[in-house]
């Protein structure tokens, strides 16, 4: 008997083996519900398996490349996801995406910004910027390839003012968030602003996991929880006789920051 065609063409489309879409749910659940068309290759999938899938209502597309599995509901951290993914290797959620991703600073836009080495087309979902990042500037949060938050704050002091861009500085030392580099490393290597510059005069980071860019209201709290211990704050030392009281003798160089720590409690914090 003669096998019709369509049915021959129907099974070769047929999925592969139960375990393939188990490694596609187990992958998919690593990434907020999304697989992008090369995951799936790299799993052993071809055309005619991945087109099975989405018309069988597994795969649904989100983006170009991007599929949800399962369901079309995503989450925010799933529609970012699936914008790194879309962009391709080597993509990162940057700018306002990063910032809201760390918590630092929320975002209402609708268009998702990702860094990329390569120069793509923006779209109603995507605002691409084309960049070559170091290994220090990305680094991955809650399984999203992403800026770190020295970088984050960088790319956001080109769009903020001075007043927004602090507070997003003061929450990211809130919330502890981290870099391998400071923002002052970051802002040697690459053109800053002057939002940014201003606000790195009276830097306060020490080492190169610190976020303290600026004498902010956070600053200031922070200094009072943990004062330094500055020659004003110091115990009187006995002076012998005959020795010489002038200040200009003392025989440490740091000069006081008292007055300016009280200058700044009663009013550095009023602003919002």
């Amino acid at each position: 008997m003669q096998i019709d065609p369509a049915l021959l063409h129907d099974m070769h489309e047929q999925p592969q083996p139960r375990s393939t879409d188990a490694l596609i749910a187990q992958l998919a659940a690593r990434q907020h519900g999304v697989v992008g068309r090369r995951q799936l290759e790299a799993l052993g999938l071809g055309r005619g398996a991945i087109d099975w899938r989405i018309r069988q209502g597994r795969l649904h597309r989100v983006l170009r490349g991007v599929y949800a599995v399962g369901h079309r509901a995503l989450t925010q951290h799933g529609r970012w996801m699936a914008a790194v993914l879309a962009a391709g290797p080597d993509a990162v959620l940057s700018h306002h995406s990063a910032g809201a991703l760390w918590g630092i600073r929320p975002t209402s836009r609708t268009r998702i910004d990702i860094t990329t080495p390569r120069t793509l087309h923006a779209t109603r979902t995507l605002h691409p910027h084309c960049a070559v990042l170091r290994h220090d500037e990305r680094t991955t949060h809650q399984g999203i390839p992403v800026t770190t938050p020295a970088r984050t704050l960088l790319d956001l002091a080109a769009a903020l003012d001075r007043r927004r861009l602090e507070r997003a500085i003061t929450e990211a030392e809130r919330l502890h968030r981290t870099s391998p580099t400071t923002i002052q490393d970051l802002g040697h290597d690459h053109r800053g602003t002057t939002n940014l510059k201003t606000l790195l005069l009276n830097a306060r980071s020490t080492t190169r996991s610190e976020l303290r860019p600026s004498s902010s209201p956070s600053s200031t709290r922070m200094a009072s929880r943990n004062p330094r211990r500055t020659s004003s704050s110091r115990e009187p030392k006995s002076t012998p006789p005959g020795a010489s009281t002038d200040s200009s003798s003392s025989s440490t160089a740091t000069p006081t920051t008292a007055p300016e720590t009280r200058s700044k409690r009663t009013g550095g914090e009023t602003g919002s």
